[in-house]
């Protein structure tokens, strides 16, 4: 399987052409002949999210086909074609429990295990999470929620602001790659709480699984056995990815 999962979506790594490249890089063909299934449920299939993902593919010659969901519900019989032959899957950043509910509904999440020795898939934020056994998610920011979206105009909607009272979650991934995903590890969101250290708790409550921590700008490439760190030249040298987990009642972290 290859994988390219960095910890931001269209905010920041996912939507700069060098980290684009490395995905064309993965499928070992010219990018003209590269078709890419692109899947917006995370972010409910907003225009402005999808431009901002699409434009760098679309500038490497890549040929672009968005996979919607949200408005139907349903998987019409063209986009399950899609899904089927394409070469590269992308998925959005967004509320990643809201996703992982519709694909299995709608059966894009047994799609994609037909599909995981073929594609490569790749994704920040929510698509990064969606890959691994569980991932460490912010899908209970109300921001995140559709109805603070306006999904027929593409825009967020007006409302009073953030709450910051809720929580981070743990969520159920597809079970492609082992272990527990926290992507955006260095920041803090909405409701006011440092990623990092909201996932120390979470791996203690689960000792027995390992963390994946991916930084922002910082990339976890996967071909087969084997991975490699990818962070842009100008990208915040500081970003990283982590492996962290519990041995023996003590936070470890490499």
């Amino acid at each position: 399987m290859r994988f390219f999962l960095s910890g931001s979506g269209s905010t920041a790594a996912m939507a700069s052409l060098s980290y684009c490249e490395r995905v064309v890089r993965l499928t070992r063909k010219p990018p003209h002949e590269l078709h890419l299934a692109y899947l917006g449920t995370p972010m409910y299939d907003l225009e402005r999210f999808r431009v901002k993902l699409l434009t760098p593919f679309l500038q490497l010659g890549v040929t672009c086909h968005p996979i919607d969901l949200v408005e139907t519900q349903r998987l019409s019989e063209e986009h399950r074609a899609w899904l089927l032959k394409s070469d590269i899957i992308l998925v959005s950043g967004g509320n990643t429990l809201y996703a992982m509910d519709l694909w299995k509904a709608t059966g894009v999440a047994e799609l994609l295990a037909e599909v995981k020795d073929t594609a490569v898939f790749c994704g920040g934020s929510a698509g990064a999470n969606c890959w691994f056994d569980g991932g460490h998610s912010d899908s209970m920011d109300p921001m995140t929620f559709r109805k603070s979206m306006a999904p027929s105009s593409g825009e967020l909607s007006e409302f009073d602001g953030p709450s910051k009272s809720w929580e981070y979650i743990r969520i159920e991934g597809l079970g492609f790659l082992p272990g527990l995903c926290c992507p955006h590890h260095d920041r803090v969101q909405s409701n006011g709480v440092l990623r990092a250290e909201d996932f120390e708790k979470l791996l203690r409550r689960h000792p027995q699984e390992r963390g994946i921590c991916i930084d922002d700008w910082a990339a976890l490439e996967i071909d087969g056995e084997s991975y490699q760190i990818f962070v842009a030249p100008d990208a915040p040298k500081s970003a990283k990815v982590f492996i962290k987990e519990i041995d023996g009642g003590t936070l470890q972290a490499r």
